[in-house]
């Protein structure tokens, strides 16, 4: 939600979820990254609602569409150096802090971090 104007920028919650994805304010970029694509090989699902007792099991109705294995959540963190780079890139993640990073005692942690920083504060400092 856009902390001033007390609103979400795009006009539904799933696509306000790929834009807060995205290093940059541009919403196409975001959607060209961050969507699913007939290429898609792996996805990652972000299910925000309230549990409601009444409504059936939304995770098994959504493993009957998606075509694939379930993953455990964990396997996230194991990304290899081609990933690695991708990652990098999108988010301007310098060579300096790359080496950091991968010197750093929890190398997946670090990488988050300066991800996340990067999503916070991309109004501040990013076109």
């Amino acid at each position: 939600m856009h902390k001033h104007a007390q609103r979400m920028i795009t006009r539904d919650l799933a696509t306000e979820v790929i834009y807060c994805l995205s290093p940059t304010r541009a919403l196409n970029r975001a959607l060209n990254t961050f969507s699913v694509k007939s290429t898609t090989k792996r996805l990652v699902v972000v299910l925000v609602r309230a549990r409601d007792p009444d409504e059936p099991d939304l995770w098994a109705a959504l493993e009957t569409l998606i075509q694939g294995t379930p993953m455990d959540p964990d396997t996230l963190t194991q990304l290899d150096q081609a990933r690695r780079e991708t990652l990098y890139a999108l988010y301007g993640i310098t060579s300096p802090e790359a080496d950091y990073i991968m010197k750093s005692n929890n190398p997946h942690e670090t990488l988050r971090e300066s991800i996340l920083t990067r999503m916070s504060v991309r109004d501040l400092c990013r076109a």
